[in-house]
């Protein structure tokens, strides 16, 4: 285990000194492109296991890379390379944080084991009504997106405290459903994804590609986590053909929406520039997180602008309380910064990806608490194997760190404030649904 630590440190830091000596930000996006996707290809191969740090790193691919790699207007950004350089950087201190890191905790280990869960009669109408409760909330943002786009519905749409909480049951919903019936005496898949269907149907109307995918995938894994600690190779085709299938569709959908806003919009690709990483990228996310980085960089450049000293963290305290109660209650940065820098719809926010919020706070310091926040990854990640093993109710919410740690890579604080949502229904679901036995008891009703 020593010697593939010290590997991996070495590994880095090549990867870093390779960073910060080449001078053309293009050739990094390529480079990583290549080298994330072949790192978690070949992981996933030797290990059957679809790690948190996998989840990272197709995150990053998919926000960071996809820019760099398709977006020829971030040439004329002064500090593009400086920029791109910093991002990489910090992703390898996640790499870092998360090999170096070694849990504990085994000790508590059997005691998980020795205890099962599972959930009364009684769970199957609140969760019932749960997802009721999110179809009617939802539903008419789903329609007015489905018809006129998100940006449209967005400008009627209240979001806020409410909109976070209620959201996050499009998550816990589908991966609550699968724990019940699969602890059933006959397991039920088949009733968990009927359940969850009215969930994808809206998520599919919005046309948000990747709360549609991990809404599934919660689902997924815990079925799979329930059968068996490793996936197959049939598994693989399935797991690999499902998210085909879920994201081509909404990309379709995606492209649906738009004819009906404006018939000539199309998607072209130069023939020139039919790479691989150009071919991919054009399929990621288009919020333009590496410009939003760059011009933030540029802010701070100006003596007059002080970093918040983890006041822009402390958001995640007091988020809950209404503005109706607190008028001047501060906004998450993500809707104060991009005002800086150019006009938007008043409900608009930007995300700034992981390391935004972090420099926000504490400047080039903020490197440390993302090396420190890769260790937290791959604690959580030891929190999700145990519980996993013990197969208790606790591997629902385990399964949630999926979601949010891809959300996190994009926008950290909104992918808290869902966590938190998340977490107040697993706590009520655990609170009043859950009856533990032990081992040798009779467990099936």
């Amino acid at each position: 285990m020593l010697k593939k630590k010290i590997l991996i440190w070495f590994v880095c830091l090549l990867a870093v000194v390779y960073t910060w000596l080449e001078t053309d930000y293009e050739a990094l996006g390529v480079f990583y492109f290549y080298a994330l996707g072949l790192y978690v290809a070949i992981d996933l191969i030797l290990i059957r296991r679809i790690h948190l740090l996998h989840v990272w790193q197709l995150a990053f691919n998919f926000i960071f890379l996809s820019e760099i790699n398709t977006d020829s207007s971030l040439y004329f950004l002064d500090n593009i390379l400086f920029t791109v350089q910093f991002l990489c950087t910090a992703n390898i201190l996640i790499i870092l944080g998360y090999y170096t890191y070694s849990p504990k905790a085994k000790a508590k280990v059997k005691d998980k084991e020795s205890t099962v869960n599972r959930l009364r009669r009684s769970t199957l109408i609140f969760l019932i009504c749960l997802m009721l409760v999110y179809v009617g909330y939802t539903l008419p943002f789903a329609i007015k997106s489905f018809l006129f786009g998100r940006d449209f519905a967005m400008t009627d749409s209240s979001g806020g405290f409410v909109g976070s909480i209620i959201g996050a049951l499009a998550h816990i919903l589908p991966a609550a459903f699968a724990y019940y019936f699969m602890q059933l005496k006959t397991p039920r898949m088949i009733n968990a994804i009927i359940f969850s269907l009215p969930i994808w149907v809206l998520l599919f109307m919005i046309g948000t590609r990747f709360p549609l995918l991990f809404s599934v995938m919660g689902l997924v894994i815990v079925v799979l986590s329930l059968r068996q600690t490793k996936l197959t190779t049939k598994n693989y085709v399935y797991l690999f053909l499902a998210m085909g299938v879920l994201y081509g569709s909404s990309i379709f959908m995606k492209q649906l929406r738009s004819n009906f806003r404006d018939p000539t919009t199309v998607i072209s690709i130069d023939e020139n520039e039919m790479r691989l990483p150009r071919i991919a990228g054009n399929f990621g996310s288009n919020e333009r997180v590496v410009e939003i980085s760059s011009k933030l960089f540029t802010y701070y450049e100006h003596p007059d602008n002080k970093h918040q000293l983890g006041m822009g963290y402390a958001f995640i305290l007091y988020f809950w309380v209404p503005r109706s109660v607190w008028p001047d209650k501060p906004t998450m940065a993500g809707h104060w910064f991009v005002r800086k820098i150019r006009v938007v719809s008043e409900n608009y926010s930007a995300a700034l990806g992981f390391t935004g919020q972090f420099y926000i706070d504490f400047g080039y310091y903020g490197l440390i608490f993302i090396f420190l926040l890769g260790m937290l990854l791959r604690r959580g990640e030891f929190f999700f194997e145990t519980y996993k093993r013990s197969k208790s109710f606790d591997l629902v919410v385990g399964a949630m760190f999926y979601p949010v740690i891809f959300f996190f890579v994009r926008s950290p604080l909104t992918a808290l404030i869902s966590f938190a949502g998340i977490f107040f229904f697993y706590f009520l679901i655990k609170k009043f649904f859950v009856k533990k036995y032990t081992a040798d008891t009779v467990m099936l009703e």
